[in-house]
C-alpha cells in the first residue's frame, strides 16, 4: 500500500520537474530596486522610489498606484514620469494614466525580464524614447549639458549642447520613436552648439 501511493505521488510531481521550460524567467521587486533608484534619482526631480503614487485625471477623479519609480522629468516643466509593473497596475490603466496631459507612465513585466540587465534595458529604452537623455551621458560628450525642447515636439525642436570641444565635428541624427533616421546633420562645433531642427 506505501509503495502504490509513493508511485501515485511521483507521478503528479515528476512532469513538473521535467518541464521546466513552461515557466517563465521573473524577477522580482526587490531585485529592480537598485536599478529603479539609480534610474530614478540620475533622470527625475524629486524622485520616489518603490512608493504608492496619486495620479489625477481631468474629470477630477484620481487613481492610486502602486510605482516602481516616479518624479518630474528634469528637462520639462511640469511633466510627470513615472513606471511600475504589471502585476501591480493593469496595462489598460497604464495607458490611462498616460494619455493623460503632463504625464508619461508605463509598465513592464516583470515575468518576461531574463534578469535585472534586460529590466534596467527596457525602463532606458522608454525613458529615451519619451526624451529623457538616457544614453547620452558622459562618456559621449565629457562634462556636456544637453538641453532639447519643446520635448515633445511636433513642429519643430532646439538642441543645445554646451561645453563641447572646439574645432570637433558632431553628428546630429534625428530619429523617430521607431527609429527611423529623419534627418542628419554634420556641425563644426565652436564651444556650444543651438540647432534649431524641423520635424
Amino acid at each position: 500500500m506505501k509503495t502504490a501511493l509513493f508511485i501515485s505521488i511521483a507521478a503528479i510531481i515528476l512532469p513538473l520537474t521535467v518541464f521546466p521550460w513552461e515557466m517563465l524567467a521573473q524577477i522580482t521587486e526587490e531585485e529592480i530596486f537598485p536599478v529603479d533608484s539609480v534610474l530614478a534619482v540620475t533622470w527625475l526631480e524629486s524622485p520616489v522610489i518603490h512608493n504608492y503614487n496619486v495620479h489625477p485625471f481631468l474629470d477630477g477623479s484620481t487613481i492610486e498606484t502602486w510605482d516602481a519609480a516616479s518624479g518630474l522629468d528634469t528637462s520639462i516643466t511640469d511633466y510627470y514620469v513615472a513606471w511600475s509593473n504589471t502585476g501591480r497596475v493593469d496595462i489598460s490603466l497604464a495607458q490611462a494614466i498616460n494619455d493623460m496631459p503632463g504625464q508619461a507612465y508605463k509598465t513592464f513585466n516583470l515575468e518576461q525580464m531574463a534578469d535585472t540587465s534586460a529590466y534596467r534595458d527596457s525602463v532606458e529604452a522608454w525613458l529615451y524614447e519619451i526624451g529623457i537623455p538616457v544614453w547620452l551621458t558622459e562618456n559621449h560628450f565629457g562634462k556636456s549639458q544637453i538641453i532639447i525642447y519643446p520635448n515633445p515636439a511636433r513642429d519643430i525642436f532646439t538642441i543645445k549642447i554646451n561645453n563641447l570641444k572646439t574645432g570637433e565635428k558632431y553628428n546630429l541624427i534625428h530619429k523617430n520613436i521607431s527609429g527611423k533616421v529623419l534627418k542628419k546633420q554634420v556641425v563644426l562645433q565652436i564651444g556650444r552648439m543651438k540647432r534649431s531642427i524641423s520635424i
